[in-house]
């Protein structure tokens, strides 16, 4: 019984000190947090300003009780603006970031879980007094704005500087923020017990005596945050800098967060991940442009495991900066940096840069960096739109346009409340906290702001009641502007980049579209467009400023704004306050640097006055009346169109000759004519350029003469291709025929639209002539017409600009591809000759003589212009003109211009002249006369369209004298007739005589060589009994059969210079002849063994090439060259010579053996039969075409002229696989180390069906003859060893080929290998492919499965045809080439 009382009496006690310790334990919790309540905040800022600077502390940390009922009141609206606003948030603080957490959101939520304070709550710990220190930066070369830089220096004065405030007690163990020194830290380890500290031995200056900012950390530590002043906004660069020194903080973070301090929302702007590096590591963070009041805040979470026992992680922070953020104080002895403004900012020194100069927004207290020459800048470069539109033009778009506006826009969630000038109508408040702050922008210098800017209206129909679809487009440009000084783009100069624009924008509503602006160059050869700025996302309702660097411009320029419709019609744009930098009119520069220039007389600006005496000399101008398109204008127009001018014209209506302008000269004497060819169109993209040709002549025409002129049209554009509304009504037609589609979506239009058009149509040539007699047109002058631009991002490789003058003789341009896809050539002088391929009539331009209309586009509206100009496809149509332009199937490259042409016949040479028209657009004909003025002799001539440019003309037999250009001086006469006729006799008989002598020892050759020739060949067969029983060896028909190439023979080229010491040897007694494996081009050829010492066991297979003894001495040169040349090369795929043996007859050249036989018999026996497939793959084929590829890519880098590619010639190591093709035959090649081409001469015959037309037309053969021969033979390979041209004489084949005429691709040929060779037969040679580019592609096609998997066809001649092929290829049907298509089919069967 006394057990069990004592025991309950034990467990009674033990409950009671339970609760007494747990009372207790209790009581000091809530002392702890007292003592910790009662600490006072620690500044940074100097004795003087601490009772206002306690003020600001005391608004920034309000009581909790006030936080709380706030924080309750306004829950609920706070989170209804983040869901609702978020985006416009974002771009309240960054332009460049997508999305930004909402701080306040999480962590009222938190607080509504755990009942913990939050961040905003924490803060306000923050003591309120406490011991200060004062901090300079002492090196004063990096800005030290106020109130934003602080490396935590003690100094004894009152500079304003570091004002970010921190918790000096942040934990249970009275941790906090600390200003130390490194030896602080290591006193600490000394005088506190329990705890270990560890910390960077210097400041991040390197200074061991330096301060810095200390933070320990330990697992009670909480609120571990700095707190920067109040910012009334941030500049849009503003970016935060620190140095860090960490330890053990890897599973920590540090966030830069951004409060604004009346709703006290915060965003985190950025997060970086700490560390345990130990070292001081610089950090750079961005923050952006911010519109409303803010703190900076910096906040330090926790290791996830820190312990007591262990050194603790600590943190330090130096040197902390905000670059950019805000003006920033002289620093140079009270001067500014280069490129900066120095003035006063609230009555502080500051300064500002130069960009911010002549900006329309007042910086200065005074006003004074809107007083820097702004006034001196030219109309249209400073301009807020208050007084008028400053020259900003619209350019007409179907729908959308821009507009001047003030007030709010008419749809509602979209668009400007009000302008940037004016700013908002109400000024911010406290009670009014929804109005964003804004840097100060009221222009001080209007009595009365209205508030005008420029923008878009997104929700507005077109003439037709048409609504804006997505991404219709607003377009608007400012004037013209003068180059900016050189300066501007000299990298040495110090006003390097110095010229820029400046803008405000605002991009406000859920559909969002786009807003870009380009700049435009004037230049002689086109316009030139630069892309210089961009932008694309919901920005809210604020304006925001772009600031923008202009490339090097050298030339006259303007801008272009552009603006694209969003998904919806929420998506206006709009512009204010647009302005220029004043030094990019030379303004605030010194004049030393600056030099002669003058923004308002360029010194590039070409001389277009006329000289004073042509001021008021009549000229005749003529153009195409306003007409458009395909056909020539009518009377009607032309009267119209010359009213009030000296030009009265007939225009013709019958043909050939409709639309075709008559002038009839009214006096008798010189005229200076120019005709200038029309643009071609421009592609689906509506940018690039195209120029037609200006031709000048100086011709002498009688009064009363008939002046004919075809003024050429320009190609009309193409539709555009976009998703938006179509430029105009036609290019929105539908074909009758086409089925209506409902598409359901945007993505499901685009995934089901197919692209048939896009290139513009050919420009017009314009045509000057007069008539004969017999009514036959005699040319006087052509202008070419310019090529249309292609479908696509328009590349200006010069294509489709005319061409110069040429003499070739005249025709409409080729046309290479498929009818229905190719564009259609410009039209010539004469249309071309033979046959025309069905459906290539329509689009290609027609002749002069036909009528001169535009070819008419494969689809929309992209049709060529009067003049010749060739119908758009995919790309554009040719240019017309004396040779009309070519054109090629599929997108890429632009239609050719047309070739000019002036009569130097009739007219004067030392005045014709043909350039590059300075402008595009239509064309025209200008007629000058001379005049008897400018001080001349004789006559004043008009050198250029402007008259500005003269010329003093003298009459025949008349010079002009060198020294004096007016002057004409009579040249002497001639000498006495009969000392002429003498001269003559004498040439004549001399002449005469030479004739006969060379008759003489023509014929006494000829009879001399065919005795020789007779003598030679009863030596030879005397000789061939030598080698009898070799001939007769069994295994004679051995696969390897080099019989004598029949396509060509001996040449009359002697070489010289070869020595035969050079050249490998090869002991007579090594070898032994096995047997005979034919007839070569010299003699016979054997299979041999070679041994390459006395003593080796082994023997190797060769090929001996022989000469016999009793050969001519040409044949011995041929046979010596031949070895020379194969001595040159080492290649794996060229025959390799061993050596040769010239010792005595008969000589011998060694090969190497191919045991293979000729490509040309291996391709044949492989073919697939019924009754048997092929061992040859596609892959087969490829490689065989890859081998030969690289050894003509070796003999080009040579420089080496093959001549005869041909798979005749082409010799395989086996015929299993494995196989590896080399290049044999060197037979007609010739050294041309020496030249970069060859011209052959003598006679000859020539493989034709191998060669370019330069070669057997001209004697030409380079390089790229090679190329022609080996697309030859790749068609030999892919038709598995068809002879081309089955069946045709050469003579047929040379006709065919110089008309245009290719081979067709043959029977499952890849359409890739087939493009190939349509490039290797391209009629200008150096437009062919070289054999590397060809090497490229073909290993790509090697490596691609869906090429070399394909099976290969059976031969047509196992399938009977049923019609003949399809045309493949701009060459006209002519009766030449059927007749080869069918010896093609006959041979094939």
């Amino acid at each position: 019984m006394a057990l069990s009382k004592f025991l309950l009496f034990i467990a009674i006690l033990a409950v009671v000190r339970a609760d007494y310790n747990e009372v207790e334990a209790k009581n000091k919790t809530q002392e702890a947090v007292a003592a910790k309540r009662e600490q006072k905040t620690r500044s940074g800022a100097s004795e003087p300003v601490r009772g206002s600077f306690q003020k600001l502390s005391h608004f920034m940390n309000s009581t909790e009780d006030r936080s709380n009922r706030r924080r309750k009141q306004s829950l609920n609206k706070i989170l209804q603006l983040n869901r609702k606003h978020k985006t416009q948030n974002d771009g309240m603080l960054n332009d460049n970031e997508e999305a930004i957490a909402v701080y306040l959101r999480q962590k009222t939520i938190a607080d509504n879980k755990t009942k913990t304070y939050v961040f905003a709550d924490k803060m306000k710990a923050l003591r309120q007094e406490g011991s200060t220190y004062e901090a300079i930066y002492k090196n004063n070369y990096i800005p030290q704005v106020t109130g934003v830089f602080c490396d935590f220096e003690k100094y004894n004065g009152s500079i304003d500087m570091c004002k970010w405030q921190w918790n000096t007690t942040v934990s249970n163990h009275g941790l906090g923020f600390s200003v130390m020194t490194a030896a602080d830290i290591v006193g600490m380890n000394v005088t506190t017990h329990g705890l270990k500290f560890s910390g960077p031995e210097t400041d991040a200056d390197g200074n061991k005596e330096g301060h810095f900012l200390y933070l320990p950390v330990d697992p009670t530590m909480e609120n571990m945050a700095i707190k920067s002043p109040p910012f009334r906004g941030l500049w849009e660069f503003c970016k935060f800098e620190a140095v860090l020194h960490q330890s053990k903080m890897q599973n920590a973070s540090i966030k830069l967060v951004s409060e604004a301090t009346m709703s006290e929302v915060q965003w985190i702007l950025q997060e970086i991940a700490g560390n345990n590096e130990e070292k001081w590591v610089p950090v750079r963070l961005m923050i952006g442009k911010v519109l409303q009041e803010v703190r900076i805040i910096i906040e330090i979470t926790r290791p996830s495991y820190v312990s007591l026992a262990q050194t603790l992680p600590h943190i330090a922070l130096d040197n902390i900066r905000m670059v950019e953020c805000l003006p920033e104080p002289p620093v140079f002895n009270g001067e500014c940096q280069n490129g900066q403004l120095k003035c006063k900012i609230m009555n502080k020194e500051s300064c500002i840069k130069l960009q911010q100069v002549c900006d329309l927004v007042k910086d200065c207290d005074d006003g004074s960096d809107e007083n820097q020459n702004c006034d001196k800048m030219p109309y249209g470069s400073y301009c807020n739109f208050e007084q008028d539109a400053c020259g900003f033009e619209n350019i007409p778009q179907p729908i959308l346009k821009w507009s001047r506006h003030s007030g709010p826009t008419p749809t509602d969630k979209t668009g400007p409340n009000y302008d940037h000038t004016c700013g908002p109508p109400q000024v911010y408040t406290t009670a009014n906290p929804m109005v964003p702050l804004s840097p100060a922008h009221m222009n001080y210098t209007l009595t009365t702001c209205v508030g005008y800017y420029f923008f878009v209206n997104m929700n507005v129909t077109g003439p037709n009641k048409e609504r804006a679809d997505f991404a219709s487009t607003a377009v608007m440009k400012t004037v013209i502007f003068n180059p900016p000084p050189k300066l501007h783009g000299d990298i040495n100069s110090k006003y390097y980049n110095c010229c820029m624009i400046r803008f405000y924008y605002q991009q406000n509503g859920r559909n969002y579209g786009s807003l870009g602006v380009d700049v435009v160059e004037l230049t002689p050869g086109g316009n030139i467009t630069t892309s210089l700025w961009f932008s694309t996302k919901d920005k809210g309702e604020n304006w925001y400023r772009a600031a923008i660097f202009l490339p090097n411009i050298t030339r006259r320029y303007y801008f272009i704004f552009r603006t694209r419709m969003g998904i919806r019609i929420y998506s206006d744009s709009a512009i204010d306050d647009f302005s220029m930098a004043p030094e990019c009119f030379g303004l605030n520069i010194n004049s030393t640097e600056l030099g002669d220039y003058n923004y308002y007389d360029p010194m590039f600006e070409e001389k277009t006055t006329p000289h004073p005496d042509f001021t008021d000399a009549i000229y005749y101008r003529f153009t195409t009346c306003g007409n458009v398109g395909r056909f020539g204008p009518n009377q009607t127009m032309c009267d119209i169109a010359y009213n009030n001018t000296p030009v009265s014209v007939t225009v013709l209506q019958g043909k050939p000759y409709q639309g075709i302008q008559v002038w009839e000269v009214p006096n008798e004497g010189l005229y200076t004519i120019m005709a200038t060819g029309a643009s071609g169109g421009l592609g689906s993209m509506l940018s690039g350029v195209s120029h037609g040709a200006q031709a000048r002549g100086l011709f002498e025409l009688h009064k009363g003469e008939r002046l004919y002129m075809l003024v050429g049209q320009q190609g009309l554009n193409a539709c555009k291709k976009t998703l938006s509304a179509q430029e105009s009504q036609e290019c929105y037609k539908r074909d009758a025929n086409d089925t209506s589609v409902v598409f359901t979506s945007k993505t499901h239009e685009v995934r089901n639209t197919h692209v048939n058009d896009g290139g513009g149509g050919g420009g017009g040539a314009t045509y000057v002539f007069l008539l004969n007699r017999e009514g036959k047109p005699i040319p006087l002058l052509v202008g070419g017409g310019g090529g249309g631009i292609s479908l696509g991002m328009f590349k200006d490789d010069g294509s489709q600009h005319a061409r110069g003058r040429t003499n070739a003789t005249p025709e409409s341009g080729y046309m290479y591809g498929h009818p229905g896809q190719t564009s259609g050539a410009g039209g010539g002088w004469t249309s071309r000759q033979g046959p025309i391929t069905p459906g290539f009539e329509l689009v290609r331009g027609t002749a002069l003589k036909e009528g001169g209309f535009g070819g008419e586009a494969c689809s929309g509206g992209a049709h060529g212009g009067f003049g010749g100009g060739g119908g758009g496809c995919l790309r554009g149509g040719g240019g017309g003109g004396w040779v009309g332009g070519n054109t090629n199937e599929g997108d890429g490259y632009h239609g050719s211009g047309g070739w000019s042409y002036v009569d130097i016949s009739r007219g004067i040479r030392e005045y014709a002249e043909v350039n590059l028209a300075l402008r595009s657009g239509p064309g025209e004909v200008l007629v000058i006369p001379a005049i008897h003025k400018c001080g001349c002799n004789y006559r004043c001539v008009a050198m250029n369209e402007y008259r500005s440019e003269v010329k003093c003309y003298c009459p025949a037999t008349w010079s002009t004298d060198v020294n004096d250009p007016t002057k004409c001086i009579l040249e002497e006469g001639w000498p006495q007739m009969w000392q002429i006729s003498l001269v003559i006799m004498a040439i004549i008989v001399v002449m005469f005589i030479g004739i006969i002598l060379v008759i003489s020892l023509h014929v006494y050759n000829k009879y001399q060589r065919k005795k020789e020739e007779d003598l030679i060949q009863k030596q030879i067969r005397q000789q061939e009994l030598q080698l009898h029983r070799l001939r007769a060896a069994p295994g004679g028909d051995n696969t390897l059969n080099m019989a004598f190439n029949p396509h060509y023979g001996s040449e009359s080229f002697l070489p010289q210079g070869v020595d035969v010491r050079g050249l490998p040897k090869v002991a007579r007694e090594s070898l032994k002849l096995v047997k005979a494996l034919g007839q070569g081009a010299f003699g016979e050829v054997y299979q041999g063994l070679y041994r390459h010492r006395a003593g080796d066991a082994l023997e190797m297979p060769v090929a001996v090439k022989t000469l016999p003894e009793l050969s001519t001495g040409q044949a011995e040169s041929d046979f010596l060259m031949e070895a020379a040349i194969m001595a040159k090369f080492n290649h794996p795929n060229i025959v390799h010579l061993i050596g040769v043996c010239f010792d005595r007859h008969p000589r011998f050249i060694v090969l190497e053996l191919l045991a293979g036989g000729d490509l040309k018999n291996f391709l044949r026996e492989s073919r697939p039969r019924p009754e048997r497939a092929s061992a040859l793959t596609m892959k087969d084929l490829l490689l065989c075409a890859l081998d030969i590829c690289k050894g003509c890519k070796y003999l080009e880098a040579k420089r080496f002229v093959h001549r005869d590619i041909a798979a005749r010639n082409c010799l395989l190591t086996s015929r299993g696989p494995g196989r590896v093709v080399k290049i044999a035959d060197f037979g007609m090649a010739r050294d041309i180390y020496r030249s970069d081409y060859y011209k052959k001469g003598g006679k000859a015959m020539l493989p034709i069906k191998w060669m370019p037309p330069e070669a057997y037309i001209d004697g030409i053969f380079t390089v790229k003859t090679d190329v022609w021969s080996y697309g030859v033979l790749l068609w030999e390979v892919f038709s598995l060893g068809i002879m081309p041209y089955t069946g045709c004489a050469n003579r047929e084949v040379m006709q065919m080929v110089s008309g245009g005429g290719r081979l067709e691709k043959p029977p499952g040929c890849p359409p890739d290998v087939y493009r190939l060779m349509c490039e290797c037969w391209n009629p200008t040679p150096s437009e062919r492919p070289s054999f590397a580019q060809m090497f490229d592609r073909l290993q790509r096609l090697v490596q691609d499965p869906e090429i070399t998997e394909a099976p290969l066809p059976l031969l047509c001649s196992y399938l009977a045809p049923t019609e003949m092929p399809e045309a493949n290829g701009p060459q006209v049907r002519s009766d030449i080439e059927l007749k080869i298509y069918r010896k093609w089919y006959q041979a094939l069967k």
